[in-house]
């Protein structure tokens, strides 16, 4: 085991449990800015409890946010250090711009929601929900963007080995940044509905606040459905998109080898790097060519086209990829029902 594989593993440990509290967090920002929103308009005492319940929640998912973000500077500084050098002039300047401006402004408009609902007007704390949740939503969109020109790059030069910022906004607005914030966003919005839906199921099976449940199942199930009918779709566009700009990356989550026409999805199978195969494969014959290009016989490119020092770590991003589907099709089930 290299060096560089332990800093892929620790670091991917830590921005991957980092990462759940985010996510949570906007999620969470939807539904208590459409509770309050119902509550302003129709003054249902239901509606204040409700997002007086999710305020709660959310203070406490984002503090544990807030102290595992902390370490992801300091973890991309000693794992990516040369890295951190090199491009800092575009990565490190999107990532001080979310700082100063979109988490400021959740910060601050979150203190309100958690002491000043007997404080403030009822608009003025609705307007405060509503900073929370662009706030947490433009954070979202910096970070994704300071992810996205790692994949796509653009908005600077190399000149005399350094690198010259030509475009910030260039650099902002990659190539990938729209897409990915918009996949993002989804999968942000169907983690709040099923951390919603879970807390309101426990209560209903223990009996317990049976109307907070009743309104909180009847809020998150259908938001929950919606968005993880619509992640597929996202998904896929962020595919094509992938193919275009990383195809090595493409080659390696499809498991796809050997150049190939007529590819078959695999749904399942055991990655071997080594050999150059998929064990146990099942799949569906056509259907990844049909797919990528909308020919079912089409051409698809194989990891073989490309040197072997670009692959991405195969095993690992192919069975998290299909890991990734599984349990999007399980939430489409399981909100269904």
């Amino acid at each position: 085991m290299d060096a560089l594989l332990l800093a892929r593993i620790q670091f991917g440990i830590s921005i991957g449990f980092h990462y759940l509290f985010p996510v949570t967090t906007l999620g969470l920002t939807l539904f208590i800015l459409i509770t309050e929103s119902i509550y302003y308009k129709k003054r249902e005492e239901q509606y204040r409890i409700a997002s007086d319940f999710l305020v709660k929640i959310l203070s406490l998912i984002f503090t544990v946010g807030v102290a595992t973000g902390l370490l992801m500077p300091f973890a991309i500084g000693a794992n990516w250090s040369r890295y951190s050098a090199f491009a800092g002039a575009i990565f490190g300047t999107v990532i001080t711009i979310e700082s100063i401006t979109a988490f400021a402004l959740e910060s601050a408009f979150l203190g309100i929601l958690i002491f000043g609902r007997k404080k403030v007007s009822p608009f003025i704390y609705l307007l405060s929900a509503f900073f929370v949740f662009f706030g947490s939503h433009l954070s979202a969109f910096l970070i994704v963007a300071a992810n996205s020109w790692m994949q796509t790059p653009a908005g600077f030069q190399i000149v005399n080995g350094e690198m010259v910022v030509t475009s910030l906004k260039d650099a902002i607005i990659n190539h990938s940044t729209l897409i990915r914030f918009a996949h993002v966003i989804t999968a942000a919005w169907l983690t709040g509905a099923f951390v919603i839906a879970a807390i309101a199921a426990y209560y209903t099976l223990k009996r317990k606040f049976t109307l907070l449940s009743t309104l909180l199942l009847k809020l998150s199930l259908p938001i929950a459905l919606i968005t993880a009918l619509a992640q597929p779709m996202w998904g896929h566009f962020q595919i094509m998109n992938v193919l275009e700009y990383n195809p090595e990356k493409n080659a390696a989550y499809e498991g796809m080898f050997k150049t190939t026409k007529g590819a078959t999805l695999y749904s399942f199978g055991i990655p071997d790097e080594k050999n150059e195969t998929i064990h146990f494969a099942i799949g569906i014959p056509y259907a990844l060519s049909l797919l990528e290009s909308g020919d079912p016989f089409s051409e698809v490119k194989g990891l073989e086209e490309y040197p072997k020092e670009d692959w991405p770590p195969v095993n690992i991003v192919f069975t998290t990829f299909h890991l990734m589907v599984m349990l999007g099709v399980v939430m489409i089930a399981v909100a269904g029902l």
